[in-house]
């Protein structure tokens, strides 16, 4: 069972994890739809060149938060994201748009079992504060670590850990500021979005490096024979 001080932190998550489904659906609706419509990739980066003039607008500029303009901001950047990663099948032949599929499958798949299966724990651990430093301290020592290492696979494992760890603060960073009475869904769902979008990066990179290995090991074969 769940427990928070308050049916209004319950609420609050709800709708936090409501509004970041709606933004992930989004991206993964635009990148289905550039492979039946060539959108120019010029107006995703303009998208999220908004989005993030709308952001520091809202944060530095405006003294009350428009919402409205909060939420267009969510959305383009929505939209942002997931039309890029569908612009990137624009030069592709077909062989390796059906491998680029396939990879962004597994790799949604494995960003959303681990997404899930953290923020879960996250969000049932009673050790809110122990959790919360640990997880801000390990992201710390491993991109030192990161700085080091020289093997391109244990560059991407190290930054899988550090989205991880990063999904776990900013959930408890989120249930912290609920229990204090801080209800900011947008930014909530915003936060947990920009590390979503993280993981599903490293995870893709982790597919591709695999392709690139069997293409490799494919080559060697042909020589010898």
């Amino acid at each position: 069972m769940i427990k928070f001080s308050s049916k209004r932190t319950q609420q609050h998550l709800t709708r936090v994890y409501a509004t970041l489904a709606g933004g992930i659906l989004t991206s993964i609706s635009f990148f289905i739809l550039n492979q039946f419509i060539q959108i120019p990739v010029a107006i995703y980066v303009i998208l999220m060149f908004a989005s993030l003039v709308f952001d520091l607008y809202n944060c530095c500029c405006s003294r009350n938060k428009n919402e409205k303009l909060r939420y267009v901001s969510y959305v383009f950047y929505a939209i942002g994201l997931g039309g890029g990663f569908g612009a990137a099948t624009y030069s592709m032949t077909l062989a390796q748009r059906e491998s680029y599929y396939q990879m962004c499958l597994s790799a949604l798949l494995m960003t959303g079992l681990t997404f899930f299966s953290f923020s879960i724990f996250a969000i049932l651990t009673q050790k809110r504060l122990a959790i919360y430093i640990g997880s801000m301290v390990l992201s710390l020592i491993l991109a030192i670590i990161s700085l080091f290492v020289f093997n391109v696979m244990a560059e991407i494992v190290i930054g899988i850990m550090i989205a991880v760890s990063y999904v776990i603060f900013d959930t408890q960073t989120m249930i912290h500021r609920a229990e204090n009475g801080v209800y900011d869904t947008l930014y909530d769902a915003y936060m947990l979005f920009v590390d979503f979008a993280k993981l599903f990066i490293k995870f893709l990179e982790l597919m591709q490096k695999k392709e690139k290995e069997k293409e490799k090991e494919k080559e060697k074969k042909k020589e010898k024979n």
